[in-house]
């Protein structure tokens, strides 16, 4: 039996930074270097998931940073050697002997990116909205946050949900990467949520494109696509006032999840409204008023026929 020679780590992630660049074209040679040996595709996504971990800590570590207040020192990338910086969302799969090569959208930065780039978030118990260089508001719900460029028309949502109002332009269509999918805009306000190993986005006026480079997903006005990290990309109707209605003190659903309901919920309140499983699926169809239920939670156990426990972080909504 052949003995496995060790994988290199510094090999996997060298091809995970060059694979993250734009300009990167050698999918071929990937392929090759991945089917060289069993222990390679997981070397590579070891590399991946450690970059991960270091955006999400980054993420924390700047908190609620303003965009007139850039950090005095930007964050070091990962991979010197390259001047480069992992992101996470690239998938590789290799079949041995064939060189078969799959890959999800990757968000690459170079390193004027990174210098210039910042996180800004909202505080966990409130909103906020800021307005990038472009003209382009972004309102981000309590606990978002997101990573600007500059004055480059493209954010990344690294967690939470924030509602875009772009200022079009045919010529340079602003991006939004989430997930390891880009959404672009086509139109004028669109709303992205990052949540549990998913993203959803939806549309209240205009028009996105939805991972152009794969699935291109066309999502007009009034229309909503859920995508799992690991699962098919769903599309359905919604209402185009309820997009980013959190916004506002008063949420109209229209046959609705519970679970949508109690994120739209949360998301106005400012402290996490959460829900069991076993009543998850339950519709809802009605209009609620944030500031008129955060002092009479019985009230929303009435209508939505659950019952509604105080916790000490926010409310549970159970079976009665």
């Amino acid at each position: 039996m052949r003995a496995t020679a060790p994988i290199d780590g510094d090999l996997a992630s060298t091809w995970a930074g060059r694979a993250s660049e734009l300009a990167f074209d050698d999918w071929a040679g990937l392929a090759a270097w991945l089917d060289g040996d069993p222990g390679r595709n997981a070397a590579f996504e070891r590399a991946m998931a450690a970059i991960a971990r270091f955006d999400a800590a980054v993420a924390d570590s700047m908190g609620a940073g303003t965009l007139e207040e850039p950090p005095a020192t930007p964050r070091p990338v990962a991979r010197a050697r390259y001047g480069i910086r992992l992101r996470p969302g690239i998938v590789i799969a290799a079949a041995a002997g064939v060189g078969v090569l799959a890959t999800a959208l990757a968000v690459s930065h170079r390193p004027t990116d990174v210098a210039q780039s910042q996180v800004v978030a909202a505080a966990d118990a409130r909103a906020r909205s800021v307005r990038l260089a472009d003209g382009t508001r972004v309102d981000l719900a309590c606990g978002a946050a997101i990573r600007v460029y500059g004055s480059r028309r493209r954010a990344d949502l690294l967690r939470g949900r924030a509602v875009f109002t772009v200022r079009h332009d045919d010529a340079a269509p602003f991006r939004v990467s989430v997930g390891g999918r880009d959404v672009v805009d086509v139109g004028t306000i669109f709303e992205v949520e990052r949540a549990r190993g998913g993203t959803t986005v939806s549309v209240a006026e205009g028009r996105v494109i939805v991972d152009p480079r794969h699935d291109a997903l066309t999502l007009d006005a009034g229309y909503q696509a859920e995508m799992a990290d690991r699962g098919p990309m769903l599309r359905r109707r919604i209402l185009p006032d309820s997009v980013g209605q959190w916004r506002r003190d008063r949420l109209t659903f229209a046959g609705a999840r519970l679970e949508r309901v109690t994120a739209d919920l949360s998301a106005a309140l400012g402290m996490p409204v959460a829900i069991d499983p076993s009543i998850a699926d339950r519709r809802f169809t009605g209009t609620l008023v944030p500031s008129a239920l955060r002092a009479r939670p019985q009230d929303l156990g009435a209508l939505l026929d659950v019952r509604v426990i105080r916790e000490e972080a926010g409310w549970r909504l159970r079976a009665e």
